[in-house]
């Protein structure tokens, strides 16, 4: 049949037959393709065939990585003294781990930075004390400065006014009274005179002579003494009614002077000093003070960054820099990681995987090098941002994985199965 067929078209039958079939096949062809499409499969790479599960759900190729992580190196360039662990180390956060050469030298920088700010602090406190002693000098000054201008003051006073009329007034008493005394006495010597004078008198048929004349010359002194305090008593009265002295007024006004301008420059000395310390000398002395405990700071920072210490608490998963090798600043000396928890990372998600995700989403995850094993999986984080790879923007997502055996390893490959 198919030879006549042949020799049928061969012999210039007519093309009506052949026309039509061609035309069914290209009406007929997309019908075909699209019933044979399979259903869509979300892959990483663009390139990469894509994946479907046995149920019909849409799979991700993603990896394995720990929660937390950490290139721990130094901030200061030297050489690896002593490495202090090794791969697969636990390791607690602030553990040391290495340090440089010549930890000796770091401690005796301390050493001398601590002995500048104890030498600072000290002109510091010497400084306020001494303010503090002086003050209280001045304090002392202005008191005994203000007692002699009250001293200059009464003398003055007195000086100008020494006596009131009440004291004049006594003074005149006391001279009458003293008169008085000396005009009795001198009358009862008088007549104890008079008496040891007359012989004939009778009484002495009663008196001794020899007491009469005893009593006379008591009588007599008592009339010396009566009369010098009666002259004292005048001379009294006199002063006291004499006018000031211009020379004793004129120096009392000087001393008063002389005790006020005194009393006026420790007022100013204590107010002076009342303030503190000099400003000047205090801002000094304070930034001394701060510029030795900057050096403190800066000797046990290169101290500190002379040792290496954990940052997080994890497992060593990978030693780059050797004991005796040179180490830069900022380069990887060991990598640090928490193996108890981990994650799976998917970097290279199409803008079609990202939008089937949702936060907080469960998900079955599977590991290519154990396909037996299905773990449970919440999606905890969805890029917001993109970056391109090979021309295609990529997106990030992370999935959380609570329940992680033992044999797992970082960087093992994954894959994301959806509902």
């Amino acid at each position: 049949m198919d030879r006549e067929f042949g020799n049928y078209m061969q012999n210039g039958a007519h093309p009506t037959i052949l026309n039509l079939l061609l035309i069914a096949a290209l009406l007929l062809g997309p019908f075909v393709s699209l019933a044979a499409r399979p259903e869509l499969v979300l892959a990483g790479p663009a390139e990469e065939p894509v994946a479907q599960t046995g149920s019909g759900g849409l799979e991700l190729k993603c990896h394995l990585e720990p929660q937390g992580w950490v290139n721990a190196g130094f901030s200061i360039p030297g050489r690896l003294e002593t490495m202090l662990v090794s791969v697969g180390d636990k390791v607690q956060a602030g553990q040391e781990l290495a340090y440089l050469s010549n930890p000796e030298q770091f401690q005796a920088a301390i050493a001398a930075a601590e002995l500048g700010v104890v030498l600072a602090q000290n002109n510091l406190n010497q400084l306020r004390d001494r303010a503090n002693h002086e003050l209280a000098l001045a304090e002392q000054a202005l008191a005994q400065a203000n007692k002699a201008v009250e001293i200059a003051t009464w003398q003055l006073e007195s000086t100008m006014h020494p006596y009131s009329q009440r004291d004049i007034d006594q003074a005149y008493a006391n001279q009458m009274l003293a008169k008085k005394q000396v005009d009795q006495l001198r009358k009862d010597l008088k007549k104890a005179e008079k008496l040891v004078s007359d012989t004939r008198s009778f009484i002495w048929r009663f008196v001794k002579r020899k007491l009469v004349k005893q009593q006379v010359l008591f009588l007599q002194a008592e009339v010396a003494n009566a009369e010098a305090r009666y002259q004292d008593a005048v001379q009294k009265y006199k002063d006291r009614q004499k006018p000031p002295d211009p020379i004793d007024v004129a120096m009392a006004e000087a001393n008063l002077e002389a005790a006020q301008a005194q009393a006026d420059k420790a007022r100013q000395d204590r107010d002076r000093l009342a303030d503190g310390p000099d400003p000047d000398e205090l801002a000094r002395l304070e930034a001394e003070l701060q510029s030795a405990q900057a050096q403190l700071e800066v000797a046990r920072s290169a101290s500190q960054t002379a040792s290496l210490n954990a940052p997080i608490a994890g497992q060593v998963v990978e030693i780059q820099v050797k004991e005796k090798e040179w180490a830069s600043p900022g380069q990887t000396v060991l990598v640090i990681a928490d193996l108890d928890h981990w994650l799976v990372q998917c970097d290279e998600l199409t803008q079609e995987e990202i939008v089937a995700l949702q936060s907080d989403q469960s998900v079955e995850v599977r590991l290519d090098a154990m396909p037996e094993l299905s773990l449970p999986g919440t999606v905890t984080q969805l890029g917001l941002s993109y970056r391109e790879v090979r021309d295609e923007n990529r997106f990030q997502a992370k999935i959380d994985l609570p329940e992680a055996p033992p044999t797992l390893r970082w960087g093992m490959t994954a894959r994301i199965v959806l509902p």
